[in-house]
């Protein structure tokens, strides 16, 4: 097996981190295995190159049953499905890390591992820029959006923006206690959104966004 992975240089936060992965087969002999889409085996790697840190994930995912109580559950793993790619052939695909990972600025190595192969390495930068925040903003005021995902955008804009603290519901939560925090999060989202517009044509904006970390 062999492993080639390709991605774009730089990508703004909070929008798609396009990995393109080929996998090719230089035997003699036809080669089987998990469907990349569903497979817990191929693991995707973004190395933070300033403290090391390995962002990894797979495309697979396990899904976990409560049973009763929140300390009772079963992980259930995804049905195996096997993929057979031909002598000299290939098979190719693309996962977005942006979906999969709670990204942050920085320099980062992408690869791709699966048991004892691992494919090139690619230097991939992820910047913070004006785009971003409003990805972000749109992300943390989303109450239809995923809780850890709304976290994680709201954590971002903190560090631009300290007053940027919200009430965030559990999912686990009834309608009326959600309803209640939006209520309580209106007035951050209105100021928030009148200090960006100011800072829109703050000639240093671009310099500063590129420095947080």
């Amino acid at each position: 097996m062999h492993i080639t992975l390709q991605a774009a240089p730089q990508t703004a936060l909070a929008k798609p981190l396009l990995l393109d992965v080929t996998i090719s087969n230089p035997g003699s002999h036809a080669l089987e295995i998990d469907d990349p889409a569903q497979s817990l085996a191929i693991e995707f790697h973004l190395v933070d190159q300033r403290t090391r840190e390995d962002l990894s994930f797979t495309a697979g995912k396990l899904t976990a049953t409560t049973f009763g109580s929140a300390d009772q559950y079963a992980l259930e793993v995804p049905t195996k499905r096997l993929i057979t790619i031909a002598p000299k052939g290939s098979l190719s695909y693309r996962v977005d890390a942006n979906a999969k990972l709670y990204l942050r600025p920085g320099d980062f190595d992408a690869f791709v591992s699966h048991k004892e192969s691992q494919s090139n390495r690619v230097p991939v930068k992820v910047v913070l820029t004006r785009d971003s925040v409003a990805l972000l903003f749109a992300t943390a005021r989303d109450a239809q959006m995923d809780y850890s995902r709304r976290e994680w955008a709201t954590d971002r804009l903190a560090r631009l923006y300290p007053g940027f603290k919200l009430s965030l519901a559990l999912p686990t939560e009834s309608a009326t206690a959600r309803s209640q925090q939006e209520t309580t999060n209106a007035p951050v989202y209105t100021r928030f959104a009148e200090w960006w517009r100011d800072q829109l044509t703050a000639p240093d904006l671009d310099q500063r966004l590129d420095k947080l970390r």
